[in-house]
C-alpha cells in the first residue's frame, strides 16, 4: 500500500486488479488482493492471462519426454560453454551469438534459448 501512495496511485479509484500466479499476490487470506479489496471492494481481481499461458507453456515442457529430453541437452550445452571462462571465448570467437540459458519461469526464455542453438 505503501508503494501506491508513493506512486501517487489511490486505490479508491482502482475498478480491477491482476497479478501473477505467485500465492502471495492473489491469496485471498492475506494477498495484496485482499488488502486492495478491504480498501475498495470493487476491485476485482483477475488472474493474469498472459502468466497464466506462461505456466501451460513450461508445465507443457515438463511432461513430455521428448521436450524434456530437449530442453535439457539445450541446458547441458549452455552449462558446458558457461562453466569456463575458456570455452565461452572460444565459442565467442566461432559464433555471432552467444547461447543463452533456458527458464522454467518464462517460456520465452525456452524460444530465445533454441532460436541461439538453431542458428549453428
Amino acid at each position: 500500500m505503501s508503494k501506491l501512495d508513493a506512486d501517487g496511485l489511490r486505490v479508491e479509484d482502482c475498478c480491477g486488479q491482476t497479478y501473477d500466479n505467485a500465492a502471495v499476490m492473489p491469496g485471498r487470506r492475506t494477498g495484496v488482493q485482499t488488502r486492495i479489496r478491504e480498501k475498495n471492494p470493487r476491485a476485482l481481481y483477475v488472474p493474469c492471462n498472459s502468466h497464466s499461458l506462461n505456466l501451460v507453456g513450461v508445465h507443457a515442457a515438463h511432461v513430455d519426454p521428448v521436450m524434456v529430453t530437449f530442453f535439457g541437452t539445450i541446458e547441458r550445452i549452455f552449462t558446458y560453454f558457461a562453466s569456463s571462462i575458456h570455452r565461452w571465448e572460444v565459442m565467442k570467437q566461432h559464433l555471432e551469438l552467444a547461447i543463452k540459458r533456458d527458464c522454467d519461469t518464462r517460456w520465452s526464455s525456452k524460444s530465445d534459448a533454441v532460436e541461439a542453438n538453431a542458428n549453428r
